[in-house]
């Protein structure tokens, strides 16, 4: 049996935060095309044998090794498989009308492109998911002001990083 339990949320004006657990009695296999950007996160480590690959015009379908954090951009299908079980997991949903930041990079993705996203590798990305998945899990004073600022803080370090690591 499978299940999704949204355990956090808040709503910013480019999209939304989640904390929350996946969870399957045994090991699964799912597709998905996300309307938003998504950069989601395994909130402990990524389990050994998630993997999948991204759909898109240009993909071969050749299964990569999923990391501790994926983006996932808005329209690009992904298929992924993992051993079961609770997973807990961050993410942040951004509205691709509603971000200036993400219209700047917006275009065909190519392979090299999707199998970097795939495996995100930055402690500052992770470090901000954190502190967000903490914040939403438990709101403080101007909450609502420090989710809105972490997320455009999010957003701009996402886009440098993938910039800095794209291929030649």
């Amino acid at each position: 049996m499978s299940a999704h339990l949204i355990t956090a949320e808040a709503r910013t004006r480019r999209g939304r935060v989640r904390a929350h657990i996946y969870g399957d009695d045994y090991p699964a296999e799912q597709v998905r095309r996300p309307t938003r950007h998504v950069l989601a996160m395994f909130a402990g480590r990524a389990p050994a044998n998630a993997r999948g690959c991204f759909l898109n015009e240009q993909r071969t379908e050749r299964m990569i090794r999923f990391g501790q954090m994926i983006f996932v951009p808005a329209g690009v299908g992904i298929f992924g498989s993992g051993p079961g079980g609770a997973h807990k997991m961050l993410s942040y949903q951004v509205d691709p009308d509603a971000s200036e930041t993400f219209r700047r990079i917006e275009g065909a993705w190519d392979e090299r492109d999707l199998d970097r996203f795939g495996d995100i590798r930055c402690e500052r990305l992770a470090a901000t998911m954190r502190r967000l998945g903490q914040e939403i899990a438990s709101p403080g004073f101007a909450s609502d002001l420090l989710i809105e600022g972490m997320t455009a803080t999010l957003e701009v370090d996402l886009i440098r990083h993938l910039r800095r690591h794209a291929p030649p």
